[in-house]
C-alpha cells in the first residue's frame, strides 16, 4: 500500500439520517465544504434498492447502476468507473474489485461512501478439507510469511490446462483475497491498497469500533477520524451525547421478555458454556438434545402465547444452519437473518426472537491475532444485534402519510433467551458502549 487511505467514520445512531447527509452532501448543498473539485462518487450500499434510491435522490449527478445480469456486473462497473460516471452498488459486488478495478480508480479523483459496514475480512468456507490438503500437498498455493496466499505459477504456470476445480482460489489469491492461518483456515479480505486509491473514503454505520473493519484497520495500522452529526444534520467530531438522549427514550420502546422458565435455556452451566453460540447449537441440532427441543418449544410459547398479533408481526433469527429445525407455524415467515442491516421490508413486524449468541468466527479471530488485534467480541454482539433489532417497527417514526408515530406505536416485544445477549443490550441501553 503506497499511501493511507482517508477515512472519515460518520458513527450515529440508527435513524440520525446519515445517509440523508450523503446526499445532500453529494448534491452539493454542502459540496465545497468538502471538496474543491467535482469528484467522482462509488455509492456503496447493503442491498440494490438502496442503490436505486440513490440514484433518485441524487438526479443531477446522474449516478449509474451495473448491470444485474450475472457475470456482467463487474465488468460494467470497472467500465463505468473508467468513464468516469458516479455509480451505486451494492455491497456485494464491491468485495470483487480486482486489477481492472485498480486501474480504473489511478485515473479519477474518486469518493467512496460505504453505507453500512462492509465486512473486510470473512472466512472463505468454499472449499472442502480434501481440496485444501490438494493444494498444499501439490504446492498449487505458496503461503508467504503474513499468511497471504500466492498462487505458484513456477509449478502451475497454466492450470487451465488442468480443469477449472481451482480457479476460484487462483483469482482470488491472484487479486490479494486470501489468507491461510495454521493451515486450516482460509480466510478473504479485502485488499488495502484498493482502498487506497481512493481519495477519500466515508463509512456510515453505528458502534464502528465493534466493527470488523474498524479491527482491520486497526490491524493493518490504517488511522481514521471518527465524526458524528449533530441535531441539525451537519458533520461534527464525534460525540455520543445525542446518542445517550435517544437511548433514554429507546428503553421505553423496548419490552424484553422476564421469564425464568423460557430464559433458561440461555443460562451457561458453567463459565466456558456459551449456550445459543453458533458452536453450541451445531452440536445441540446434531444431538437433537433436549436443549435443542426446548429452545423450539420455548419459540412456540412465546409466539401463540407471549405476544399477540399473530404471524404478520412476528420476526425472527437463529443461525443459518439450525433455521430449518427451529421453524415453526405462526413465525417460520418472519424469518430475518442474525446480521440483518439496513433493509425495511420487516418495519411492521413487532414481536420479536433473536435465538443467537454472537461471537467472530474463529478463523478471522486466529486472523486478527496473527496481526496483534483482539476483536472486541461485547462490542461486536451489540451492534449485531442493535441492528437486527432496528429491521422491526422501533425504526418507524412517521406513519404512511408522515405524521409522527407515538411512542405506543413503536414498542416492541423481543424475547432474548440468551443470558449474555440480555446483558450486552442491558449495557447498550444504559450507554455503555
Amino acid at each position: 500500500m503506497n499511501k493511507q487511505p482517508q477515512i472519515t467514520v460518520v458513527d450515529a445512531i440508527m435513524g440520525q439520517g446519515k445517509t440523508s447527509w450523503a446526499i445532500e452532501m453529494m448534491n452539493g448543498k454542502a459540496f465545497e465544504y468538502y471538496f474543491e473539485d467535482a469528484p467522482q462518487f462509488l455509492y456503496i450500499t447493503p442491498f440494490l434498492e438502496e442503490a436505486e434510491r440513490i440514484k433518485e435522490a441524487c438526479t443531477g449527478l446522474n449516478f449509474q447502476l451495473p448491470a444485474k445480469l450475472k457475470g456482467r456486473k463487474l465488468s460494467d462497473l470497472n467500465a463505468m468507473l473508467q468513464n468516469g460516471d458516479n455509480v451505486a452498488s451494492t455491497h456485494a459486488l464491491f468485495r470483487f474489485l480486482n486489477q481492472e478495478s485498480r486501474e480504473a480508480l489511478k485515473e479519477a479523483e474518486t469518493v467512496l461512501i460505504i453505507d453500512e459496514e462492509v465486512e473486510f475480512v470473512l472466512p472463505f468456507e468454499d472449499i472442502t478439507p480434501n481440496s485444501r490438503r490438494q493444494l498444499m500437498h501439490d504446492q498449487m498455493i505458496l503461503v508467504e510469511e503474513d499468511g497471504r496466499v500466492r498462487w505458484n505459477y513456477d509449478q502451475w504456470p497454466d492450470y487451465a490446462d488442468f480443469g477449472d476445480r481451482f480457479s476460484d482460489i487462483k483469482r482470488l489469491a491472484d487479486n490479494g483475497n486470501l489468507s491461510l492461518l495454521d493451515e486450516r483456515f482460509f480466510i478473504w479480505e479485502f485488499p488495502l491498497d484498493i482502498l487506497a486509491l481512493f481519495d477519500h473514503v466515508y463509512v456510515l454505520t453505528y458502534l464502528f469500533e465493534g466493527s470488523m473493519l474498524s479491527t482491520y484497520l486497526k490491524a493493518n495500522g490504517v488511522q481514521y477520524q471518527l465524526a458524528t452529526l449533530s441535531t441539525d444534520g451537519r458533520l461534527v467530531d464525534f460525540d455520543n451525547t445525542h446518542e445517550r438522549r435517544e437511548l433514554m427514550r429507546i428503553r421505553e420502546l423496548v419490552e424484553v421478555v422476564d421469564d425464568k422458565e423460557l430464559n433458561a435455556i440461555g443460562t451457561p452451566k458453567n463459565k466456558r458454556e456459551q449456550p445459543l453460540s453458533k458452536r453450541w447449537m451445531t452440536r445441540q441440532k446434531l444431538a437433537n438434545s433436549a436443549a435443542f427441543k426446548k429452545l423450539k418449544a420455548n419459540l412456540l410459547t412465546f409466539f401463540r402465547h407471549r405476544a399477540s398479533g399473530g404471524s404478520k408481526v412476528a420476526m425472527w433469527s437463529t443461525f443459518s444452519a439450525v433455521k430449518t429445525e427451529l421453524k415453526g407455524n405462526g413465525y417460520a415467515g418472519g424469518f430475518v437473518a442474525v446480521n440483518a442491516k439496513a433493509t425495511n421490508k420487516h418495519r411492521h413486524r413487532r414481536n420479536l426472537a433473536y435465538c443467537a449468541n454472537i461471537f467472530a468466527h474463529v478463523g478471522v479471530q486466529k486472523y486478527f491475532h496473527s496481526k496483534g488485534q483482539k476483536v472486541n467480541e461485547d462490542l461486536y454482539a451489540v451492534s449485531q444485534l442493535v441492528q437486527w433489532i432496528w429491521r422491526s417497527r422501533i425504526r418507524m417514526t412517521k406513519s404512511a402519510d408522515g405524521q409522527p408515530l407515538a411512542d405506543s406505536e413503536r414498542t416492541i416485544k423481543l424475547y432474548l433467551p440468551s443470558e449474555r445477549m440480555r446483558d450486552l443490550l442491558a449495557g447498550w441501553l444504559d450507554g455503555r458502549y
